[in-house]
């Protein structure tokens, strides 16, 4: 997963209150985990709260052909669905073929008690995943719950190649990795877990989605989570060696009319970067690559 975190000036107050209610009367007091198939309807109902805030469970009802009371039970865990009728959801929400897969899968990794047969559909929804999830837009107030710098590092640190080539990390081994005290780690997996961006399976826990961004939002959570990366980079200046850093400054004069294109040059080289990173199986160490452009003069 690589962040992609702007902080624009587009929109002056980052406050969507539908994801607000979305959280408050769906969500149940256990974190929902990214390999839970009722991720799928909450993020389906989100986002058609977020283009009509006037949308509610009965409409969500009415467009699944489902009634209130039995969509409710589903969502909140109470009841769980067939394969059959879980098809006939899903053609009703117009879900492309990929994403009736995966979600078909997840039915039977919540009906299965088989520890190898859930691992056995883990590693088919991670192909899955792999073609179909490269980007993943995270909304301001989930992001809100992970802004503090170690969540993503966490998240990459669960790629990273151990001896036996298992891209699953418990909470021991990741505190260890990122030298932070356990009970943080615990809690900032959980929080991760809920979001949707790692699942657990028993002790270990996996990445759940490729790419994530969260863009064109002025935050005071995207300047926080910029600013202790910063802070990072400062320490990585005195602490790591020439050969374990890149840091590099240029100062010119610009005509201000460029300035989207310049954005967009920033862009493709991370995309570039990440391209390079990800077409590489080993994965040894966490990295963060932070790009400053600013104005020195007054405005």
């Amino acid at each position: 997963m690589k962040s992609k975190l702007k902080d624009s000036n587009n929109i002056e107050s980052g406050e969507p209150g539908e994801s607000i209610e979305f959280i408050k009367h769906l969500e149940p007091t256990e974190p929902i985990e990214h390999n839970d198939f009722r991720y799928f309807l909450k993020e389906e109902f989100h986002k058609r709260k977020l283009k009509n805030e006037l949308y509610s469970i009965r409409a969500f009802a009415r467009d699944t052909q489902t009634s209130p009371s039995f969509l409710v039970s589903i969502l909140q865990g109470r009841r769980s669905l067939s394969e059959s009728r879980a098809l006939d959801l899903a053609d009703q929400l117009k879900w492309n073929e990929t994403k009736k897969k995966a979600f078909l899968l997840l039915i039977r990794y919540a009906k299965t008690t088989r520890e190898s047969l859930k691992m056995e559909i883990l590693g088919e929804l991670a192909k899955l995943r792999n073609k179909s999830l490269t980007k993943w837009q995270l909304d301001l107030n989930r992001f809100r719950l992970i802004a503090d710098w170690y969540h993503f590092a966490l998240v990459e640190a669960i790629t990273l190649t151990s001896e036996n080539k298992t891209a699953a990390k418990s909470a021991v081994e990741l505190a260890n990795l990122l030298s932070l005290p356990l009970w943080q780690t615990e809690e900032a997996l959980e929080r991760l877990c809920s979001v949707g961006l790692i699942h657990r399976t028993g002790k270990l826990y996996q990445k759940s989605v490729g790419h994530v961004m969260i863009e064109d939002i002025s935050s005071g959570a995207i300047k926080e989570h910029h600013r202790q990366v910063i802070a990072h980079s400062l320490a990585a200046l005195q602490t790591q060696s020439l050969e374990e850093r890149e840091f590099s400054t240029t100062t010119f004069a610009i005509d201000a009319a460029l300035i989207p294109q310049i954005k967009e040059k920033i862009r493709a080289f991370r995309q570039d970067l990440e391209n390079l990173v990800e077409a590489h199986p080993a994965k040894t160490d966490v990295y963060s690559l932070a790009v400053q452009f600013f104005r020195l003069t007054k405005s």
